[in-house]
């Protein structure tokens, strides 16, 4: 197929998709103009330039530890927009590319995170081709094409916070924690005193809450637990079988699963988690999920999902009345760097945290104008102290 007969193609597949959605009527010609340029090269030679491209992203995801699975997927994407375009990778622009998310949000049905994923890859693609001046002269010379970036804020999906829930991350104080444990309890109270079936999930979401806070591990980590994810630490043996919290939790730029071992030093922790394993996980269990080791149960004795813990922890806000005031569940990682940063060094803080780097922890923290002039406060008084004894 020379380049003349993709361009009629593409014309073709352009009009019948207008046609379907109603973006133009059938007897109507379109005007938005196809601009491609030309190249001359074979199709093999064409095929044997697309595999160079590919190869050469795929070796630059490699040397960034991205897991093979990761890197499959993302060749998966960008040959899915080949396919689509009916075009070789060094052809597509903006017109193919939003044809492309078009059909996959509305023929294919993906949610948006999803499509968003679909974007950023090809998005990464092509920041990396076209800032790699070596690979932009090659393809320049081999098929007389500038390479450019066409994937744009404009046509992709915006990256919104906490999967696409628009809300701020940042710390809660901790009166709005107390607000928030003191709210949950008087509707267990109330749950109690009339006898409802939500007394024992709200039980559920108290603990919930307190464990993701004190561990400080992400929401989608946290229902990720199993009954097995604790165990004995002999450095603090008052924790009992809770001294310390292991699993694995999302790795960075697709590096894949990062295992956490994270010690536990609150006794009070001990006597909750024994309350909710003999009072509270056994009445959230089901005949239809006997073997069932996760540690936190929905109400059908399932796994609990990361939308149930949002929505749970959304009503805990609506309870307390911080409801749109910019917290999600994300807070109660930011909260628990931010308060045990007052407590502990930045370095164990970062342990505690499973971060890489402190840069990290620091990004978590939000040290709040109290105390910050708390610290002035106390350095003025010991500065006031050593002066009267140097006087004296």
């Amino acid at each position: 197929m020379n380049t003349a007969d993709k361009i009629v193609s593409f014309d073709t597949m352009r009009g019948l998709y207008e046609q379907k959605h109603g973006l133009l009527p059938s007897n109507s010609s379109s005007a938005l103009q196809i601009v491609s340029e030309a190249s001359t090269i074979p199709q093999d030679s064409a095929h044997q330039l697309q595999t160079y491209l590919l190869n050469a992203w795929k070796a630059n995801r490699q040397s960034r530890r991205h897991s093979e699975k990761s890197i499959s997927q993302a060749e998966a994407i960008v040959m899915d927009l080949c396919s689509h375009a009916n075009t070789s990778l060094h052809l597509l622009n903006e017109l193919h590319f939003e044809l492309w998310c078009a059909h996959l949000g509305i023929d294919r049905g993906l949610a948006p995170a999803c499509q968003r994923k679909y974007q950023s890859t090809i998005r990464s693609l092509f920041k990396y081709l076209t800032g790699t001046d070596v690979i932009v002269n090659y393809v320049k010379q081999q098929a007389k094409v500038t390479l450019r970036q066409f994937c744009t804020e404009d046509n992709c999906i915006p990256h919104v916070l906490d999967r696409e829930l628009a809300t701020e991350r940042r710390a809660m104080t901790h009166d709005e924690l107390d607000l928030l444990f003191d709210s949950i309890d008087r509707a267990i109270l109330e749950a109690k005193n009339f006898r409802t079936k939500s007394f024992y999930p709200l039980l559920r979401t108290k603990f919930a809450i307190y464990l993701a806070y004190l561990t400080g591990l992400r929401a989608d980590t946290v229902v990720s637990l199993t009954l097995d994810s604790f165990e004995p630490n002999p450095l603090i043996p008052e924790m009992g079988n809770y001294g310390i919290v292991k699993g694995f939790t999302k790795g960075s730029r697709g590096s894949g699963p990062k295992p956490f071992r994270i010690p536990l030093c609150d006794p009070d922790f001990v006597k909750l988690m024994e309350f909710y394993l003999k009072e509270v996980r056994p009445k959230l269990t089901s005949p239809k999920h006997p073997n069932q080791r996760a540690l936190l149960l929905s109400e059908r004795g399932s796994k609990l999902s990361y939308q149930s813990f949002y929505d749970m922890f959304g009503k805990a806000l609506a309870f307390a009345n911080l409801d749109g005031s910019g917290l999600c569940p994300h807070s109660l990682r930011h909260s628990s760097v931010s308060h045990k940063l007052l407590l502990f060094s930045l370095e164990t803080v970062r342990k505690l945290h499973n971060h890489s780097y402190a840069s990290t922890t620091q990004i978590y923290s939000h040290i709040g104008e109290e105390t910050t002039m708390e610290e002035l406060r106390s350095l003025l008084i010991a500065l006031c102290n050593v002066d009267q004894e140097v006087s004296e």
